[in-house]
């Protein structure tokens, strides 16, 4: 970025506002498909009339057919119409996908700090929008064009959008494709609710077709926090707050599924005895389309079932699942990597989501496989971190610069292994001693989630998995 640039966005901090990203947006000429609707328009305009001339069978019958159009003022007032609407739609076109829109996006910052979305744009004199991080309820990343992805997010009135009708969902989805975005992540929470009665309002911004975008979105999701926010019991109840899921349901709803349990020593007893009941029911009211795998670790792995369709494993599963032992160390990062491994490899149609469901109740405190093996890392700051195991007592990593960064403050950014194909890692922690930090790192940045259970609810949350 230019220092001019860093300038203009410096002087739009507040006191003690700290910049934690800042880019600008691809430039050159850029179309949406409404523009392209557009252009396809005007000329069909264009040919009706012109198709209309050469229908006539020679010059005289054309300057005929003119001088009769000319003597009725109607008729006149019609082709007047046709040719100025169809010349003039094209040339405004034209005008702002060849020279306004490129030289306004010249002019386009963006920021993302620690308390807002800032975009400062503008033709003649730039000026600064924000978005304060608080009022933020739904944010979305699209699909990369040319190695760039564009962000959208904002707020928007929950009851009037009809966040909980899934017709209304995908109508609201299908509103923004029209544009010509296709969404990879949709995500959708409520705003904060003050008990002042809450008008419809709807705020939205983008980061439009900048690099680095997963990144920048998985920050985002860092600050906004939305997957954290629990889910109201009655929308209409001022003070509270809550989440829906993503948009649309295809993308929180995978088809291929790796169960990834750890069975080591400080599983046994009633923890492993809820997993097996959690997961017995999850595989038994499973859509039998649905393909599903298994892997169960200590400081090896033990059991691999391999992803399939329900019809031809699940009596494997439910038998594996029936001859868990708890016993050994936690190699977490191998079980994890093999998991991965395991639902890229499996056979699917390429649109297909892919997830492995990591199930734990400790640290990883074994194996060959460190973190940074598996998701590539930085700090909050947005320095890269080269080298991190993420071993029990390991709780802080260095970064290129040489700084100690502690575990809190790293953020993952994706996966560091090759894959064919996107997989998320769900991270489920059991009980206190649960290393969360990690199931953070691990979930947001494949834009999953992660969640701390008791013994107590663990079997419930396992079969919530049945509607994946």
């Amino acid at each position: 970025m230019s220092q001019e640039t860093e300038e203009i966005i410096h002087k739009e901090l507040h006191p003690e506002e700290k910049l934690l990203w800042s880019g600008k947006p691809r430039h050159g000429i850029v179309f949406h498909r409404v523009s392209i609707f557009l252009v396809v328009l005007t000329v069909i305009l264009l040919g009706s009339v012109a198709g209309a001339v050469l229908l006539l069978n020679d010059v005289k019958e054309t300057i005929t057919a003119i001088e009769h159009f000319r003597a009725g003022p109607v008729a006149g007032i019609v082709v007047l119409a046709l040719f100025g609407s169809s010349f003039g739609g094209l040339s405004l076109i034209l005008l702002w996908g060849f020279i306004f829109n490129p030289i306004q996006r010249r002019r386009t910052s963006y920021a993302l700090t620690d308390r807002r979305l800032i975009t400062i744009s503008g033709l003649l004199n730039p000026k600064a929008r924000s978005f304060d991080l608080s009022s933020i309820n739904f944010i979305s990343l699209t699909e990369p064009t040319h190695g760039k992805a564009t962000i959208i997010f904002g707020q928007v009135d929950p009851v009037s959008y009809g966040l909980t009708d899934p017709v209304r969902k995908q109508r609201m989805l299908n509103s923004w494709k029209w544009f010509g975005y296709r969404f990879e992540l949709f995500e959708v929470g409520w705003p904060v609710y003050d008990g002042t009665p809450h008008s419809a309002r709807h705020m939205v911004g983008r980061f439009e077709l900048i690099e680095n975008a997963r990144m920048v979105y998985n920050m985002l999701r860092e600050a906004t926090d939305i997957r954290d926010i629990k889910r109201p019991n009655d929308i209409s109840e001022p003070g509270k707050t809550g989440r829906y899921d993503t948009l649309p349901e295809a993308i929180r709803r995978p088809s291929l599924l790796t169960f990834v349990v750890d069975v080591s020593g400080s599983m046994d007893g009633d923890k492993l005895e809820q997993a097996k009941q959690g997961l017995r029911r999850a595989l038994a009211s499973k859509d039998q389309n649905n393909q599903v795998g298994l892997l169960t670790f200590n400081d090896t792995i033990i059991t691999r079932i391999p992803v399939a369709p329900l019809t031809q494993n699940c009596n494997d599963l439910m038998k594996a699942i029936g001859e868990m032992k708890a016993g050994g160390q936690t190699a977490l990062y191998d079980a994890i990597k093999a998991g991965i491994e395991m639902t890229d490899a499996a056979p699917g149609a390429e649109d297909a989501v892919r997830a492995v469901v990591v199930l734990t109740d400790g640290e990883a405190n074994d194996g060959k496989t460190h973190l940074d093996n598996i998701i590539r890392l930085m700090s909050r700051d947005g320095v890269a971190i080269e080298q991190f195991t993420g071993l029990t007592g390991d709780g802080t990593a260095e970064d290129k610069k040489g700084r100690r960064v502690n575990k809190k403050d790293i953020i993952g950014i994706g996966l560091a292994m090759p894959t064919g194909h996107p997989v998320q890692i769900f991270f489920i922690g059991i009980g206190e001693d649960a290393d969360m930090e990690i199931g953070r790192i691990l979930s947001r940045s494949t834009g999953a989630e992660f969640q701390r259970v008791t013994e107590k609810t663990l079997a419930r949350v396992l079969e919530e998995f049945k509607y994946f």
